[in-house]
C-alpha cells in the first residue's frame, strides 16, 4: 500500500474528497483517486471573491431593501477569513470587498429608484 501526500497531510471533507494546502498560494482538492484540482488563491482573491461581493451587494439590497446588511455580512465574513484562510495582508481586500458590496447595493438602489420615477 503506497501512501501519498494526501494520506499524510490531507484533510477529509464531508463529501469524501480531500483538501491540502501546498503553499500559501495553492490549494489542492482531491476529488477521487485519479483527479486532483489545483486552485490558485490569487484567482480566488482577484476574480471570484470580488464577483461574489458585488453580486451579494446587489441581491442583498434587492431582497432586504437595506443598503448596509450585506456589506456588513461581507465585512464580517472577510474579516473571519483573514484569520482562518488568509494572512494579515488580506485586510486591504476586506476593505475592497466591503466597498464593492456597498457600491453594488447603492447602484441597485439608484437604478430601481430611477425606474420608479420614470414609470410614474
Amino acid at each position: 500500500m503506497t501512501h501519498t501526500l494526501f494520506d499524510n497531510l490531507g484533510a477529509n471533507l464531508e463529501d469524501g474528497s480531500q483538501r491540502l494546502i501546498l503553499s500559501t498560494n495553492t490549494l489542492l482538492f482531491r476529488v477521487n483517486k485519479r483527479k486532483v484540482i489545483y486552485i490558485y488563491l490569487v484567482n480566488i482573491v482577484l476574480f471570484v471573491l470580488p464577483t461574489v461581493a458585488v453580486l451579494l451587494g446587489g441581491l442583498g439590497y434587492f431582497i432586504f431593501k437595506n443598503l448596509y446588511i450585506v456589506p456588513l455580512f461581507v465585512l464580517i465574513t472577510a474579516s473571519i477569513s483573514v484569520y482562518t484562510v488568509f494572512n494579515s495582508a488580506f485586510w486591504i481586500w476586506v476593505v475592497i470587498y466591503t466597498l464593492a458590496s456597498l457600491l453594488a447595493g447603492l447602484f441597485v438602489k439608484l437604478f430601481f429608484s430611477k425606474r420608479k420615477i420614470s414609470n410614474t
